[in-house]
């Protein structure tokens, strides 16, 4: 029979290798499981690095792609733009050739009726030539339209009275007048020159 010593001695001695093999199993299985939840990590890892270089070969694809596709829309545009620009030119040019043609033509027109060689119509109403009523602005030298009774000036232009005329009219009109003057004056000196000569002759006359 053992003691009672004996017996705890024994008691703690079987608890403490039960303990101990505990301690051991669960190290040992805490091990395990970091064993495996390393692993698992690591596999995780390595997935997603393997994904990560595919999605980045994906990405840099649709990046080229991408880049591909601005490329050649800009390259359209450019091109639209230069054809755009082109047909505007196109057109310009030949807006202008009309434009120049049509100058010449005008410049021809003007040069056949021209001022010195209009010729004179003949009137409307009874004899004598003139005309003027009813001619165009061009024909009658830019001036507006006039009726009858119109004094017409050297080109042919019509010349009235009234407050409407512009100054250019009335420096015309005053011109007229200094010739009519002018014309007066040569006329009395004339006349006077013929007075002398009757006067002479008559002198010479008496005395024979």
């Amino acid at each position: 029979m053992k003691g009672r010593w004996t017996e705890r001695r024994e008691d703690k001695k079987r608890e403490e290798e039960v303990g101990r093999m505990e301690r051991e199993e669960g190290e040992w299985g805490k091990e395990k499981e970091e064993k495996r939840k390393r692993k698992r990590e690591r596999d995780k890892e390595e997935e997603a690095d393997k994904e990560g270089e595919e999605g980045k070969e994906r990405k840099g694809e649709r990046g080229r792609r991408k880049r591909r596709k601005i490329r050649e829309r800009g390259r359209r545009e450019r091109e639209g733009r230069r054809k755009e620009r082109r047909e505007k030119g196109e057109k310009k040019e030949e807006k202008k050739e009309k434009e120049r043609e049509e100058e010449r033509k005008r410049e021809e027109r003007k040069k056949e009726k021209g001022k010195g060689e209009r010729e004179k119509k003949k009137g409307k109403r009874g004899g004598g030539g003139g005309g003027e009523k009813g001619r165009g602005r061009e024909e009658r030298g830019g001036k507006r339209k006039e009726g009858r009774g119109g004094r017409r000036g050297k080109e042919g232009e019509i010349r009235r009275g009234g407050k409407e005329r512009g100054e250019e009219e009335r420096g015309g009109r005053r011109e007229r007048m200094k010739e009519k003057e002018r014309s007066r004056e040569r006329k009395d000196r004339k006349r006077e020159k013929e007075g002398k000569e009757g006067k002479e002759e008559g002198g010479e006359g008496e005395r024979e």
